[in-house]
């Protein structure tokens, strides 16, 4: 019996080290900020949405680049003013139509080839404004004193990894920064000495662009579970890795309606609780 169980230790312990070298997220592979700016987006060239003038937002950005207008769309996540879920942009005059439409709520269609009075526009569908369907949501309004601002947001179904997306902005161009956070109360965040950031667990690092915006799009993260555990009043931290200080905080929110995030998480449990008592059951059946 003692052999079954030394066998069964070290199973566990070669699966704990694939599982560290496989599925851990590496600080040195963090990709480059334009490239997760366009991971937001579905393109579609030579393509426009069919609706209505009152579904369209001109953007208050200055535009001189597409990217600029991608930017814009992403704001919206932070402000919720209103949610940009697709854009037009015009590549001859760098004209930018921000929409609360997408191509589920509305008809695409393609561009009239050879019309004079026509630009032609490009499309571009915001995935980071899609939330994984039937999931449980949490979100982190973040806000520093030296003025930076953003959205992390955490979705999760029952008996799946949890995914997350952030859109961070007014940031220090060029410069990474570490996400971190603790269920612990943190009185003022900015007061927080490099010895206790240490002592906090890191949700991933970003990387700002030459704006001052970063952005993660929807990723799968199997560190991090909002449905064991109290997850309300979590405290996150945007830590710049260079200074080791903190640029800024919030804490995560249920988003949407509470009861139906309850009443998935509570699913989990029971899912949770039923796998352990059929692995202890198959244990007695084998020993």
């Amino acid at each position: 019996m003692d052999l079954v169980f030394e066998k069964l230790f070290q199973y566990f312990i070669l699966i704990g080290f694939f599982i560290r070298v496989f599925c851990a997220d590496d600080n040195d592979s963090i990709p480059r900020p334009q490239y997760q700016l366009n991971r937001c987006f579905t393109y579609k060239p030579n393509s426009r949405l069919k609706i209505d003038e009152d579904q369209v937002v001109e953007t208050t950005d200055s535009i001189e680049f597409k990217d600029d207008c991608l930017r814009s769309c992403l704001k919206s996540l932070i402000h919720e003013a209103f949610v940009c879920r697709s854009l037009m942009h015009t590549p001859k005059d760098d004209g930018c139509k921000l929409t609360t439409s997408n191509s589920e709520m509305a008809t695409l269609e393609q561009d009239r080839k050879g019309s004079i009075f026509d630009q032609p526009h490009n499309y571009y569908e915001n995935e980071c404004a899609k939330f994984p369907l039937a999931s449980a949501i949490v979100q982190a309004k973040l806000y520093g004193y030296r003025g930076g601002e953003g959205v992390v947001q955490v979705a999760q179904r029952n008996g799946e990894f949890a995914s997350f997306m952030a859109v961070l902005d007014q940031l220090d161009p060029n410069k990474t920064y570490r996400i971190l956070y603790t269920r612990e109360t943190i009185k003022d965040c900015f007061k927080e000495k490099v010895n206790d950031l240490k002592k906090l667990q890191r949700l991933a690092s970003i990387v700002s662009d030459s704006t001052g915006m970063a952005v993660q799009p929807w990723t799968e993260i199997s560190w991090f579970d909002i449905l064991s555990g109290d997850i309300v009043d979590t405290t996150i931290l945007l830590v710049d890795t260079h200074l080791e200080t903190v640029f800024d905080c919030g804490h995560f929110t249920i988003r949407g309606d509470t009861e139906e995030f309850e009443r998935i998480r509570n699913t989990a449990t029971k899912s949770c609780y039923m796998s352990l008592i059929i692995f202890f059951v198959l244990l007695f059946v084998m020993f």
